[in-house]
């Protein structure tokens, strides 16, 4: 009884492994678009925030801000990719 039980459940796993495996994709790629779209927003914010702008010192602000963009955008993709080899180890 105990084996036929364990037996069910590798074939239940195995069933559904496929549908999780869809909805963890479908997810991370909503979650990967909504801070691609929060990045975007954000730089076309400093750009026009960096138009109005006449100091100086404002603008090198902006300009920092920026930089600081483009690095969590980085670390972003580093951090998906990351967890695509993480979990395509789990799967093994």
């Amino acid at each position: 009884e105990k084996f036929a039980r364990l037996s069910l459940a590798f074939k239940t796993d195995k069933f559904t492994l496929g549908k999780r495996l869809d909805l963890q994709l479908r997810q991370r790629d909503i979650a990967e678009k909504n801070i691609e779209t929060e990045l975007k927003n954000l730089r076309e914010s400093l750009n026009a925030l960096n138009q109005l702008c006449t100091e100086s010192d404002m603008r090198e602000i902006i300009t920092k801000t920026q930089q600081h963009v483009d690095i969590v955008q980085q670390a972003t993709m580093r951090m998906s990719s990351r967890a695509e080899t993480y979990g395509a180890i789990q799967q093994v």
